[in-house]
């Protein structure tokens, strides 16, 4: 990929970050969005209708914490599923909105075809390594009581978010992916995390908001919840209840395929601002040298 062809190579600032961001979004928003409903109402079908079982027995086990430890051996298979799957989900989108762009004359099969056979088994990997070393770093920063965690979460999280736009323009290994991607994200931190921290937010208040238009159908049990406490309507609004409704169901991934598109795109545009940033600092060191050596 010749990743200077993209068009958002450039170094951003808060303005023209979310303005690219929204421009990316809307000249793709159909196909990703049409992608990302495909995605999310599959991972959300079988967690209700393959592992509805154990979802619920660990949060029964909530209330009896020498419990939880038994219900998590069961949730080994969907942990594998969630790994696998949303590995899947996530390069697949970064990969169409990179390949749109970079290399266009290329279907979308062809795309996901290189991606299966390429990057797809590394990647797993990479993600894997990833969470890895934020959980470690996190626990480790536990020791430095709870600010410590957070910081150390933080900083990890912001430092591993462009992983995947460095494997795939750069085609790099597991471990050289996390390496890049570290001393990418160092050349400019305090920016990156700022840029990210309010992306989150955000992120976080439209995730609310259709969060909560998802569950237009369950408002009459609401209002139930709430002048009969007793009725047994409290307990249906439970998410793994709602999960047994379709209509919730598919409004919930309609709104979160509306919200996952930002999730892959932000660090694409973070990836191509660290990395022109790094290329210009590497032609002023060559003009630099080459002067010295014409002196």
């Amino acid at each position: 990929m010749d990743y200077k062809a993209f068009p958002f190579y450039q170094r951003t600032n808060l303005d023209l970050l979310f303005s690219n961001l929204w421009e990316i979004f809307k000249r793709y928003f159909g196909w990703l969005f049409f992608y990302s409903f495909l995605l999310t109402i599959f991972s959300q079908a079988v967690a209700t209708y393959v592992f509805k079982g154990e979802l619920e027995n660990l949060m029964n086990s909530l209330a009896d914490p020498a419990a939880i430890g038994s219900y998590l051996k069961a949730l080994v298979p969907y942990l594998l599923f969630i790994w696998i799957f949303i590995s899947f989900e996530y390069l697949f989108l970064t990969s169409f909105v990179l390949g749109r762009y970079l290399e266009p004359e290329k279907s979308v099969m062809s795309i996901l075809g290189t991606m299966m056979r390429y990057h797809y088994p590394k990647y797993l990997f990479v993600v894997l390594v990833s969470y890895f070393i934020i959980v470690m770093g996190t626990t480790l920063g536990v020791f430095a009581l709870i600010i410590g965690a957070l910081v150390a979460f933080v900083f990890l999280g912001v430092s591993l978010m462009p992983v995947t736009s460095v494997m795939l323009i750069e085609d790099t290994g597991v471990f050289a992916t996390i390496g890049r991607s570290f001393r990418l994200v160092l050349q400019d931190f305090w920016n990156v995390m700022a840029y990210t921290l309010l992306f989150l937010l955000l992120y976080g208040v439209a995730a609310t908001i259709l969060g909560l238009l998802a569950m237009a159908p369950a408002a009459g049990t609401f209002l139930r919840s709430i002048l009969h406490p007793g009725s047994g309507a409290t307990e249906a609004l439970s998410k793994m209840a709602m999960m047994d409704n379709p209509l919730y169901l598919i409004l919930d991934s309609l709104a979160n395929a509306l919200l996952l598109p930002f999730l892959v795109i932000f660090p694409i545009l973070i990836y191509f601002h660290l990395k022109y940033l790094e290329d210009k600092k590497q032609e002023m060191q060559e003009t630099t040298h080459n002067e010295s050596l014409t002196r």
